[in-house]
């Protein structure tokens, strides 16, 4: 009995603070499988109220994407480009942890724009990675370490700058 309590009460107090998040940072590793081929970026992500992301890979390529509500940023530094397009179905992280239900003990499920998110946690209630298939059918697993949420985050951390010798693509 106490155990249920317990359970009950600690999947609360998770459900709270997701609800709660203000901001979020964590390193990690994306998969991405599709039916032709595979790749793992690595690199670092932060998030913060009311719709900021920022996505910074560092590894197979160097690209940052930066997400606010109106507006999606990629520079990618290879190819010496930023593009630049308006929200339409973005994946909004935060809005996504916020709507998340628990579904097992250390599993939430969350229903973002169409898509299943299944949100994994570790023993000690941290993210540990975030599954989902995209609407073009690829299968995503984004491993998440070191993360920290509800830790001041500074708003200039997540702004993007764009290089001046770069192109610059509007859709």
């Amino acid at each position: 009995m106490k155990k249920t309590i317990l359970l009950v009460l600690f999947s609360m107090t998770l459900k709270a603070e997701f609800e709660y998040i203000e901001s979020f940072e964590a390193k990690f590793i994306q998969k991405i499988v599709s039916n032709k081929n595979k790749i793992e970026y690595i690199g670092e992500m932060m998030a913060k109220k009311p719709s900021f992301v920022k996505w910074v890979y560092n590894s197979p390529v160097v690209k940052t994407v930066c997400i606010d509500k109106k507006e999606l940023l990629i520079i990618e530094y290879d190819l010496e480009q930023a593009i630049i397009t308006k929200m339409d179905d973005a994946i909004d992280f935060l809005s996504i942890l916020k709507s998340a239900k628990k579904a097992d003990n250390n599993l939430f499920k969350a229903n973002y724009e169409g898509v299943e998110y299944s949100i994994f946690l570790t023993e000690k209630s941290k993210i540990e990675k975030i599954t989902y298939t995209d609407k073009n059918e690829n299968q995503v697993e984004i491993k998440l370490t070191d993360s920290k949420i509800n830790q001041k985050l500074d708003s200039e951390a997540l702004k993007c700058s764009i290089p001046s010798e770069f192109d610059i693509i509007s859709r």
